[in-house]
């Protein structure tokens, strides 16, 4: 039995301790790693001007039959002085810029007013009645 004993022994793993030299600081890592590409640009200098742009249009909207009445008695009654004695009234421009609306709106809603589509109609109301 001593020489199976023997073998087994012989069989098995030798732990072995190897001395290595220390490795020079240069070796380690130390800091943030260098990353490949070139350099990133300050945020300052990526925006860049949008001067090619149009202005923002104004957004489909509904307006009420009174807001629509109200912008167009504005429209007959303001006057706007031109003059130390002149006064003119506003343009269809000057009222679309003072109320925030395309300028298409005000032709077709002074069309619709002298065909009394708004007499039908209540004040809040949006749309008019009927249709399929």
């Amino acid at each position: 039995m001593s020489t199976k004993a023997s073998n087994k022994k012989a069989a098995g793993r030798i732990k072995v301790q190897i001395d290595l030299p220390a490795l020079p600081p240069t070796k380690f890592y130390a800091g943030i790693k260098k990353k490949r590409g070139p350099k990133r640009k300050a945020l300052s200098e990526t925006l860049q001007k949008v001067s090619h742009l149009k202005p923002v249009q104004n957004p489909y909207r509904s307006y009420t039959v009174s807001y629509k009445l109200r912008v167009l008695s504005y429209w007959y009654t303001a006057s706007i002085p031109c003059g130390p004695t002149k006064k003119r009234e506003p343009s269809r421009d000057e009222v679309a810029n003072y109320f925030k609306i395309p300028v298409g709106n005000l032709a077709r809603w002074k069309k619709e007013e002298k065909e009394g589509k708004y007499g039908a109609q209540t004040r809040q109301q949006r749309r008019a009645g009927g249709g399929g």
